[in-house]
C-alpha cells in the first residue's frame, strides 16, 4: 500500500508539474477530485493463493481526477495483488470513458497486497483453452468491479473542485520494509515476505528500499486532503500482520493541516 500511494502521490505532482507550477500561484482553473469504490472480491474467490474466506476490512481502489485546459487526468491505486493484460486495460479504458478523457491519462497501479485477487483477461483465455484449467478469478466480479470504478470516477468529475495550492510531505519508516535480496559477507541473501519470522534474517538490515510514505494535501486553501481517509486505515504489506486504527485519520488529518500552515 505504500508504495502505490507514493506513485499516486509522485504522478499527481508530475501532472499537476505538467500543468501549471505548485504552491499560491498555481493556474486557479486547475480543478481536482477524488474517488474510492470497494473491490473486495466475494466470498470463495481466489486471492493471491487461497480462497477468499472472510473479510476484515474491503479492499478498495483509491484515486484522484485532475482537470485543466479541457483536459482530464485520472490517477488510480488498487488493493489488489496482480492487475495486467485485457483486464488493466479495461479498467483504464472505463475509467478513461467516465472522465471524459484518453486511455493514454489513465493510471492504475496495484500494491501488491497478497491478500488480493491476480486478474488477467488474456491469461483466463489461454486457461480456457487447455483440460481442466485451474480455478481463476470470476469474469463476473472484474465486470462488476469496472462498473463500481467507473461509477466512482463519474461521481469525482461531477464534484470537481477548485484547486489553487497542493503541500506534500514525507516521513521515513524505520523497519517496516526490506529488500528481498540482502548482501551479507559478499554474498546475496534471500529474504522474502515471511523473512521477519526468522530471527537471524530479521536482524539484517533492510537493504535498498523506498522507506518513505508520503501524504499530500490540495485545494481551495488547501482545505481538503487525500491518501489519509482510505488509504491509511490499513497500513502494512500484509494487512493481517499490522493495522492502523480508524483513530489515526484524525491525527493525520492534523499533521496535514499543521504542515500546510492552516493552524
Amino acid at each position: 500500500m505504500i508504495a502505490a500511494t507514493r506513485w499516486l502521490l509522485i504522478g499527481m505532482v508530475l501532472v499537476l508539474a505538467a500543468v501549471g507550477p505548485l504552491g499560491a500561484e498555481l493556474a486557479p482553473e486547475l480543478a481536482v477530485g477524488t474517488f474510492h469504490c470497494d473491490v473486495t472480491p466475494p466470498i470463495g474467490h481466489l486471492l493471491y493463493a487461497h480462497p477468499l474466506k472472510t473479510v476484515e476490512h474491503p479492499l478498495l481502489a483509491k484515486g484522484v481526477v485532475l482537470e485543466q485546459g479541457g483536459k482530464r487526468y485520472v490517477l488510480c491505486a488498487m488493493d489488489w495483488c496482480v492487475l495486467s493484460g485485457g483486464a488493466h486495460t479495461l479498467l483504464r479504458r472505463k475509467m478513461a470513458d467516465a472522465a471524459g478523457t484518453d486511455l493514454a491519462r489513465t493510471a492504475i497501479q496495484c500494491v501488491h497486497v497478497h491478500t488480493g485477487p491476480i486478474i488477467d483477461t488474456d491469461t483466463k483465455r489461454l486457461l480456457a483453452e487447455i483440460d481442466d484449467p485451474p480455478k481463476y478469478y470470476d469474469p463476473a466480479f472484474l465486470d462488476k468491479v469496472a462498473g463500481s470504478l467507473a461509477g466512482a470516477v463519474g461521481e469525482a468529475v461531477a464534484n470537481l473542485k477548485p484547486c489553487d495550492r497542493i503541500g506534500i510531505s514525507q516521513a521515513k519508516v524505520d523497519r517496516v520494509a526490506s529488500n528481498r535480496r540482502i548482501m551479507v559477507d559478499g554474498k546475496v541473501r534471500w529474504r522474502g515476505s515471511s523473512g521477519g519470522r526468522n530471527p537471524a534474517l530479521a536482524k539484517l538490515p533492510e537493504g535498498t528500499i523506498d522507506a518513505f510514505v508520503a501524504v499530500a494535501g490540495y485545494g481551495d486553501g488547501c482545505t481538503s486532503y487525500i491518501c489519509t481517509a482510505q488509504a491509511f486505515k490499513e497500513g502494512s504489506y500484509e494487512p493481517r500482520a499490522s493495522a492502523v486504527g480508524p483513530g489515526s485519520e484524525k491525527v493525520l488529518k492534523a499533521a496535514i493541516r499543521r504542515l500546510l500552515g492552516m493552524e
